[in-house]
């Protein structure tokens, strides 16, 4: 019975290995072979432990239930190649047991080794509150959200806190800067204790500003400016070109209109300014015809109103004599009735004015003022 294929037997028994020359003379060897089996091994992965504990993995608890006399050896990899050399302080992971009986063969298994997970625990960024609101919301992060945690916001006695014991909460602080404080438990015996602060603080005021109330021309776009913060909202926004931006442009016909604005800081906190636009026909200087410096606090001061002027190039009050009392080439400078130092008389004074306007044209005006004591 010849043997098919004699690189890859596995059945006991005797076996005739026939040699022949070329000249046709033979002999004949037996070989007698024998057949094991593999070792049975049974793995039961060791308890759940707490960090820094390790596990004893050549602990006979691991295999028993195994083959009897069997030699174990401990590995990384399934194919037995990488040896691991802390089998009696095991961590976390997967490794690899092989057991060898004394013909020498073999049985591969993996076993498990799981440690209880220490939390990371984050508290988030500091906060601020805004200066209008008197509560926040604190949350918590953890790195492995399957795992049984217990929650505790800290101090309860000034902290306003009004769920203590859970991920998130809200917070109302009796003052700022308040310093929270979350520690995590773990709910498996293990008794880690993490924790992690944040900063709650309260911002300062927005430092809305509309800008000062100022005249536009009926009909012409006039040019809004708002600034202290890093979003704008303008109402109304129906009679400008983008309610949404610090500078739109207003094109209104009323006699005068309110506009409103909602700036919005980097914090996301909100403030409120307005700002009054008065209308005028035309572009050019509205110049009253009187003046009391008197000290009232009501037309004290004689200066012309510019409407869509752009520059004024000079503005001059004359004496009945010629003599220049007051110039300047200022926007809304005007004169208090002195001249160096000294108040004038009543009377009347000659003035004189030359600007440009928003359309390029050069405006020159001059009248008379009456100045009453």
């Amino acid at each position: 019975l010849p043997v098919s294929n004699p690189a890859s037997v596995n059945v006991a028994g005797t076996y005739q290995l026939i040699s022949i020359t070329s000249q046709g003379c033979a002999d004949t060897a037996a070989v007698n072979l024998s057949v094991s089996s593999a070792p049975t091994l049974v793995i039961s992965d060791p308890a759940i432990f707490c960090l820094p504990q390790t596990t004893d993995l050549t602990n006979a608890t691991v295999t028993a239930g195994s083959s009897a006399g069997l030699t174990y050896t401990y590995w990384r990899d399934a194919a037995a190649t990488i040896a691991y050399s802390n089998a009696a302080t095991a961590t976390n992971g997967t490794y690899y047991i092989k057991a060898a009986n004394s013909t020498g063969c073999f049985t591969i298994m993996p076993v498990s080794v799981t440690n209880y997970p220490v939390q990371l625990v984050d508290a988030g960024n500091d906060k601020g509150i805004c200066d209008s609101d008197s509560t926040v919301i604190l949350s918590v992060q953890v790195n492995n959200t399957n795992a049984p945690v217990t929650y505790q916001w800290s101090p309860l006695d000034v902290g306003g806190i009004q769920n203590p014991s859970a991920a998130s909460t809200i917070v109302k602080p009796a003052s700022t800067p308040q310093q929270y404080i979350i520690t995590v438990a773990d709910g498996y015996g293990c008794n880690y204790l993490i924790s992690d602060t944040v900063l709650v603080t309260k911002q300062p005021p927005v430092a809305a500003f509309a800008g000062n109330d100022t005249m536009a021309v009926t009909g012409l776009p006039h040019q809004l400016q708002a600034a202290g913060g890093v979003d704008y909202l303008w109402e109304p926004a129906s009679l400008l070109n983008d309610a949404a931006i610090a500078n739109p442009l207003a094109t209104i016909y009323a006699d005068s209109i309110l506009f409103t604005v909602t700036i919005t800081d980097d914090k996301g906190c909100k403030g409120y300014d307005t700002v009054k636009l008065k209308t005028y026909n035309g572009i050019t200087y509205y110049v009253p015809n009187a003046f009391s410096p008197n000290g009232d606090g009501r037309n004290d001061i004689f200066k012309p109103i510019p409407v869509g002027i752009v520059s004024t190039e000079l503005f001059r009050v004359f004496n009945r004599y010629g003599e220049i009392m007051f110039e300047t080439n200022r926007y809304m400078n005007g004169w208090d009735g002195n001249y160096k130092g000294i108040p004038q008389p009543v009377g009347n004074y000659v003035w004189v004015l030359k600007g440009k306007g928003r359309n390029g044209k050069i405006i020159e005006m001059r009248g008379n003022v009456v100045l009453v004591r």
